[in-house]
């Protein structure tokens, strides 16, 4: 943004905020009330606790824009956006007349600084206008970073032209839940910088489609996109779909049953960051879950979300995904497709999206990172791989800028880019941030330098992006879980991890070792009992009652053994939950990487415990000690990263299905020797106290935690008798600095 736009922007916002300090406090309640009605009686709707101010400055900015670029009559959104911001400055009193008049001025001069809006100056305002974040959820309304916005397009329009171009010079393009028009600003820039290069491009925003379903937003959007061609004879066709608990209207989801007439079905570019909110999403307390904002009526609206999630996705996946699943050996589909509507919104999003984007077009959605990894995503990564070709893949390991691609959203998210197209060819590009782009200048440059092919560490400015490309067939390979492919940020690490999995095979230097490798759930008789099914059935007792692990802080994580610490009084199906279940090996259903100190225990007594799952295994307690030795290995830790579900950073959720699917070392096939020095391993490190995860790496043999480094050298010694230690143990340094690097980018730098 050029200096003299920067200055009209903050010149606004300081208008703004003299307007709200230059009424008395003894009218803005007045005031507010008053805008509040105006907002009702032309069916725009109120935001719930926002400052009433700034609602005043975003809707005095759009009429005066409006003015500006000769737009205001006739009806629709602009209208009465105009007609409101009349009757707002009519009451207003006079102490602030002259910061109202400044509002206006700095409104004006915006109207020429086109880089104002590709900032999101409407939508920041508006975010601001729509309160309290907790408000924001119950909406899920998050909107998109500007430079995530930008590099997202960007890529997507780079896999849209080198792949094809519509018979019509100008690409069409949609956002199913835009919001005001963020993501649509930027794929207009991306279309005039990439697409229409040496002109022949006309009218641009006139093939820009948006639904939305809270109309204020909506008509900033059409505002907002008017601005960026104001002699447009037509202009952006932004469609209010009603969000309507009363009626049972799921807003654009609604498309999926009913397309409107006069507008196309299919589109070159769909781009999108659609609501996350799932019903075990961000937030289940009350007003903030899923159709949180409906109160008493979200049931219905989540009972009508199912009806049309099972009528209208479910049933239209089954067929295309079911062969797939069972070459794959993931079992009965039908545990996947009962999942599917824990996914929330955002998947049926994304079906929505491949209906209706044409052959050779592109998908571009912001979304959680559970997509690589959750159980409920599944079929959908299973579509997505058989069907369409994954051409970009970006997350962020930026602890500074956060996780996610989203305002306010501290959740981790990936920006996905895909293009449908079943015969593509060339690979998927995984794209792993270590510093993300701050504007979007740099994030512009860098999906540029990411569009040159170009693998390992790319930079723009400030931003620092780890490249590395996998073919679709990997894809394929390991639909249960793409997770693995931006598991940590170091590609050397990555290529360790899948060595291990798919081959078993631990390089070590010059070392190899070969391992027997099988899945969890192959080797267990049951894995159990989740959180929820512990907090029904069973409650700490005073007295006497069954054996459990409660909690799940540093206290208990810090080494491998533990005891029990409370008796538990079971419910009615209690006693048979624990003697069916309870076992000596727990495993985590949830875990924060820079406190943890290990990652699985053992316990010599079987147990039921609230945060972890109990195992029990085949091969009886040898096997059980070594396993659970196994998974606190650097090797065990290095495949539990790779399957986990990232939330937000350091913390991750491990459900049981992806324990079940973790490979791990295949203990009932050891010989018996070997299993029973593996055991005995166990008791030798099991009640040494390890230092939190990061702290136990470096490159520097004074600052490794000395059990880590026993820990695995015994193991290496047990499977590999021959080895030679002393290059082992130097080779084993290599491998801690280079995790001690990926953590620090990943995690910062914690207290050790």
């Amino acid at each position: 943004m050029s200096n003299d736009c920067r200055a009209e922007v903050g010149g606004f916002r300081r208008a703004v905020e003299c307007l709200y300090k230059a009424t008395p406090r003894s009218k803005r309640a007045e005031v507010g009330e008053r805008f509040s009605r105006i907002l009702s009686e032309h069916d725009l709707g109120t935001a719930r606790k926002a400052d009433a101010y700034v609602r005043a400055g975003l809707v005095l900015l759009a009429a005066s824009a409006l003015r500006r670029a000769g737009i205001g009559t006739g009806r629709g959104l602009e209208s009465m956006l105009l007609s409101c911001a009349e009757e707002l400055a009519e009451s207003m009193p006079p102490e602030a007349r002259q910061c109202l008049e400044l509002v206006k001025q700095y409104a004006e001069s915006l109207v020429t600084c086109r880089e104002a809006l590709l900032d999101d100056l409407f939508g920041n305002l508006y975010r601001d206008a729509m309160g309290e974040l907790g408000e924001r959820r119950s909406y899920a309304t998050y909107y998109t970073e500007p430079p995530a916005a930008h590099l997202l397009a960007t890529l997507a329009f780079h896999a849209l032209t080198i792949n094809s171009r519509p018979r019509r010079r100008t690409p069409r393009i949609v956002d199913f839940a835009c919001g005001t028009g963020m993501l649509l600003q930027a794929a207009y820039r991306a279309v005039r910088d990439s697409w229409c290069r040496g002109g022949g491009c006309t009218s641009l925003v006139e093939e820009i489609y948006g639904f939305e379903a809270q109309r204020f937003a909506a008509s900033l959007a059409s505002v907002s996109l008017r601005l960026l061609e104001p002699g447009s004879p037509s202009g952006p066709k932004i469609l209010v779909t009603p969000l309507d608990a009363e009626k049972g209207l799921l807003g654009s989801l609604e498309l999926l049953e009913t397309w409107p007439p006069g507008v196309p079905g299919s589109f070159d570019l769909v781009i999108m960051n659609p609501p996350f909110t799932s019903p075990t999403g961000r937030s289940r307390s009350a007003g903030r879950s899923m159709f949180g904002f409906a109160g008493s009526e979200a049931s219905r609206l989540l009972t009508r979300y199912r009806e049309l999630l099972e009528r209208r996705v479910a049933r239209e996946l089954r067929p295309k995904v079911q062969s797939f699943a069972q070459k794959a050996g993931f079992g009965e589909l039908d545990f996947y497709m009962s999942r599917l509507w824990r996914a929330g919104e955002a998947l049926a999003f994304l079906y929505l999206a491949y209906r209706h984007v044409k052959e050779g077009g592109v998908i571009a959605f912001v979304l959680p990172r559970s997509i690589l990894t959750g159980a409920s995503w599944l079929p959908i990564r299973i579509l997505l791989a058989s069907e369409l070709h994954v051409e970009y893949v970006v997350v962020s390991s930026d602890p500074v800028g956060g996780y996610g691609f989203s305002v306010d959203a501290h959740d981790s998210e990936v920006l996905l880019v895909v293009r449908k197209s079943r015969g593509g060819s060339g690979p998927a590009v995984f794209i792993n941030l270590l510093s993300k782009p701050t504007t979007v200048r740099e994030a512009a440059e860098l999906a540029a330098r990411l569009a040159e092919g170009s693998s390992g560490l790319v930079t723009a400015g400030s931003a620092k992006a780890l490249v590395v490309k996998f073919p679709q067939g990997s894809l394929r390979e390991l639909v249960h879980n793409w997770g693995v492919f931006v598991s940590l940020p170091d590609p050397e690490l990555v290529d360790d991890a899948l060595s291990l999995i798919s081959k078993g095979t631990i390089r070590l230097g010059s070392v190899t070792v070969r391992i027997p490798v099988a899945r969890l759930g192959s080797v267990a008789r049951s894995i159990a009992v989740d959180r929820h099914q512990f907090h029904d059935e069973f409650k700490p007792s005073s007295g006497a009652g069954l054996p459990g692990l409660f909690g799940g802080g540093e206290d208990i994580r810090a080494r491998m053994v533990v005891e029990p610490n409370v008796s538990l009084r079971a419910g009615p199906r209690g006693e048979e939950l624990f003697h069916r279940y309870a076992g000596r090996v727990l495993v985590p259903d949830r875990i924060r990487w820079d406190t943890a100190h290990v990652v699985a225990l053992y316990s010599r007594i079987p147990l039921l415990a609230n945060m972890f799952y109990a195992v029990r295994l085949r091969g009886g307690e040898n096997a059980e000690r070594a396993l659970v030795y196994w998974l606190n290995t650097t090797w065990g830790m290095l495949t539990v990263l790779a399957y986990r579900s990232e939330t937000e950073g350091a913390w991750s959720n491990i459900k049981l299905w992806q324990w079940r699917l973790l490979p791990v070392l295949d203990v009932t096939r050891l010989d018996a020797d070997v299993l029973e020095k593996l055991a005995n391993l166990l008791d030798k490190h099991g009640a040494t106290p390890l230092r939190r995860i990061p702290c136990q790496f470096s490159g520097e043999p004074s600052r490794v935690d000395k059990a880590r480094l026993e820990i695995d050298l015994d193991l290496l010694r047990t499977l590999a008798p021959g080895i030679d230690v002393e290059e082992a143990e130097k080779a084993l340094l290599q491998l801690y600095g280079r995790i001690e690097l990926a953590l620090k980018a990943w995690l910062s730098q914690g207290r050790c």
